[in-house]
């Protein structure tokens, strides 16, 4: 939130006065002038995010160990499951892929999304 205000305000003031004065509403100033001034800040701010989502590990393995059952078991706990108490090498290292592959392809995904300055 700090980043996302921080964006907010360092937007200038001429453009959005200049809209204001050709009758623009406030979904028009949002859409045209706000949002593309604040998208990289977005854009990092949502990778911070789906890194940390991945890096959720060491807290169910600390303090619930996965349980009760099955509840807060995340794909890279079942893989670290599937390697080291069944000895499923094959399978737990194809989940570390698809994990690995997936962080790659969203955080290409936002990266590209973020940073494009196209209006």
């Amino acid at each position: 939130m700090l980043m996302v205000l921080a964006a907010l305000q360092m937007i200038p003031e001429e453009p959005l006065e200049a809209a204001r004065l050709d009758g623009a509403g406030r979904w028009a100033l949002f859409r045209h002038i706000v949002l593309p001034h604040i998208r990289p800040v977005l854009a990092v701010c949502a990778l911070f995010r789906v890194i940390d989502s991945f890096k959720a590990f060491p807290l169910i393995y600390v303090l619930t160990n996965g349980g009760p059952g099955t509840v807060t078991e995340v794909t890279n706990y079942y893989g670290f499951i599937q390697a080291f108490n069944f000895s499923y090498w094959g399978y737990a290292s194809a989940i570390a892929m698809v994990i690995l592959t997936g962080v790659f392809l969203l955080s290409w995904l936002v990266g590209r999304l973020g940073w494009n300055h196209e209006h």
